[in-house]
């Protein structure tokens, strides 16, 4: 029954999330998706903490960090790209 509760609520809240993402411009939804993904992340960590324990949580840490670094390099270097192209535009 609490499977059958929480698949409800995910529903209702992606129709929520898509009709007020209808009307706005894509920089604010970027922004709104970043958000949802960071508190889903957030969740999902602590979600995990309290079903597994800490030794569990500390054990997957070790084992997705690395795996999260390559998206870190190229966040940085999208960042580095998008510095280049505006001093282009001021210079």
């Amino acid at each position: 029954m609490p499977y059958l509760v929480l698949g409800v609520a995910i529903v209702i809240g992606v129709v929520f999330l898509v009709r007020g993402l209808r009307g706005m411009e894509p920089r604010r939804i970027m922004v709104v998706l970043r958000v949802l993904l960071v508190v889903a992340a957030i969740g999902a960590v602590v979600f995990f903490a309290l079903e597994h324990g800490p030794g569990a949580t500390i054990a997957a840490a070790m084992f997705l960090l690395p795996l999260l670094i390559p998206l870190v390099i190229v966040w940085l270097f999208v960042a580095a790209v998008r510095g280049r192209k505006d001093r282009r535009r001021e210079g």
